[in-house]
C-alpha cells in the first residue's frame, strides 16, 4: 500500500465518488461546478479525485445542487480525526 493510499484510509469515499456524479447529472464542467462552490477548479478535482477531503461547507454546498435547502438530509457533521 502506498502512503497516498494510507492518507486515504479515513477518508469516506462514498461523498466523493458522488461529487462527479452530481456534477455531470447537472451538465456542469470542472470549472463550473468549482465556480458555484467558491473554490478553485484544481481544488475540486482534488476532491473528485479523492486526492483531499473536501470541507463539510464545500459538500454541503455541492449536495444543495441536487437537495435544496428545504430537503431535510439526515447528514452527520461529525468528523473523524
Amino acid at each position: 500500500m502506498t502512503q497516498s493510499e494510507n492518507e486515504n484510509d479515513h477518508f469516506d469515499l462514498d461523498h466523493f465518488d458522488h461529487l462527479k456524479e452530481l456534477r455531470e447529472a447537472n451538465d456542469l464542467t470542472q470549472e463550473q461546478m468549482s465556480s458555484y462552490l467558491g473554490i478553485g477548479r484544481s481544488a475540486y478535482a482534488n476532491y473528485e479525485a479523492c486526492e483531499r477531503e473536501p470541507p463539510l461547507e464545500v459538500l454541503d454546498s455541492a449536495y444543495s445542487i441536487a437537495f435544496p435547502k428545504s430537503t431535510p438530509l439526515n447528514v452527520s457533521k461529525k468528523r473523524r480525526t
